[in-house]
């Protein structure tokens, strides 16, 4: 009888439960945070690529799931691992911006012009990318990549809850919330 599981994904979660990572190592300085979730929610950050399709349709399901964007401690942690300049300059634009940074993330995600013309793109939003003053955003996506290093991460999505359980790749909306909201087997309790 085939069960339709993804067995691959299933041994990455456990040897990910294995290995867990406490929320406050996390270059969380460097997040995009969406809105402020009530004290106590379900924390989640995402290591996340603006060329990423997969990225993409992560953020667009988080962004317009009700009760995901309300009731989770969300934030996108920018993970540049192209070579490419322009692609670089638009996640340190996003690591390092002034104004609303959800907002611009918004636009990066939705406008295709991002996508197929970075030049043409930075020149149309150029009045909406300020930096913080102080900000590198060089150092600040060098923070990340170090981060994503040293846990051996080098694709993207990578989700990373508040109690330190890791996921790589997708997670439909249901999937994220039952993925959130997930209690420790016995196994892990024992371990933690």
């Amino acid at each position: 009888v085939h069960a339709n599981k993804d067995l691959t994904q299933q041994q990455l979660d456990t040897l990910a439960a294995a290995n867990r990572v406490p929320w406050l190592s996390l270059p969380l300085s460097h997040a995009v945070r969406v809105d402020a979730a009530p004290a106590g929610a379900p924390k989640v950050a995402i290591l996340f690529n603006p060329d990423c399709g997969w990225c993409a349709r992560m953020f667009h399901d988080a962004m317009a799931t009700p009760g995901t964007r309300s009731a989770v401690d969300l934030r996108f942690m920018i993970f540049a691992p192209s070579p490419d300049r322009q692609a670089r300059e638009v996640a340190g634009d996003i690591a390092c911006h002034k104004g609303d940074s959800v907002a611009l993330l918004k636009t990066v995600m939705a406008d295709p012009l991002w996508h197929t013309n970075l030049h043409k793109a930075r020149i149309k939003y150029r009045n909406e990318l300020h930096a913080l003053p102080g900000c590198n955003a060089e150092q600040a996506l060098a923070s990340v990549a170090d981060f994503a290093s040293s846990h051996g991460w080098n694709a993207t999505p990578v989700l990373i809850s508040g109690d330190g359980r890791v996921h790589q790749g997708y997670l439909a909306p249901d999937a994220l919330r039952n993925w959130l909201h997930q209690r420790p087997s016995a196994q892990e309790a024992k371990a933690q």
